[in-house]
């Protein structure tokens, strides 16, 4: 049975922060060699702006957000 996720801890803004600093991370890995560095990189980096892309989308559906 799938967990409830907590909405402040895996907010999806602050996951995508959260992404962003591995892919930062996973180039300077030194147990890992350049390409598979470059393949984590890589990785993070989609799943943060997929994260964001998915923030921004909960943020135009919020009540009031129309400015």
């Amino acid at each position: 049975m799938p967990k409830q996720l907590d909405i402040f801890q895996n907010d999806p803004g602050r996951m995508a922060v959260l992404y962003r600093a591995s892919a930062e991370t996973a180039l300077k890995d030194a147990q890992f060699t350049q390409p598979v560095r470059q393949d984590r990189h890589d990785h993070y980096l989609r799943e943060a702006e997929r994260l964001e892309a998915l923030a921004a989308q909960c943020k135009a559906t919020q009540p009031g957000s129309e400015e």
